[in-house]
């Protein structure tokens, strides 16, 4: 900074204009730097905030839908309310929804399917997002 100062005050010095051109130059790549680090993380601390999974516990499945327009699919009821929902889940019509994509989602489907046939209490966690189907959120677990 002093050495800033001190070109000012001389300005008629191509040397001091060029020092201060360049520090202001180094200045801003500075600033950019930081306010680039700044922004990533503020973009982690806002983001990681904003994914809200909601859960059920001790809940009957009321309904299961699937649409044969919509692909493989399983839209899912219960009778309490989840205890929270992410922004995206603006469908109050359904719990959650789980695709019938792999192994794995199968699995759930009969666990649901059986809980839903024997009207047992089960307990579902969702995964926070809306992305197998967009205002509804995505079924992560379920317990029996």
């Amino acid at each position: 900074m002093a050495c800033v100062g001190v070109c000012i005050c001389i300005p008629g010095l191509m040397w001091g204009r060029r020092v201060i051109y360049e520090s202001e130059r180094k200045r801003n790549s500075e600033m950019k730097h930081f306010l680039g680090r700044v922004s990533i993380a503020c973009a982690l601390v806002c983001g990681a905030g904003n994914v809200v999974a909601g859960d059920v516990g001790d809940t009957i499945i009321t309904k299961l839908g699937i649409h044969k327009g919509i692909g493989d699919i399983v839209f899912i009821s219960v009778d309490h309310s989840k205890g929270s929902l992410p922004a995206c889940h603006t469908n109050t019509a359904w719990a959650f929804v789980l695709p019938i994509t792999s192994d794995q989602d199968k699995k759930i489907y009969a666990l649901l399917l059986a809980a839903r046939a024997t009207q047992t209490p089960v307990t579902l966690s969702g995964s926070g997002t809306c992305d197998t189907f967009y205002n509804v959120e995505s079924l992560q677990s379920a317990f029996y």
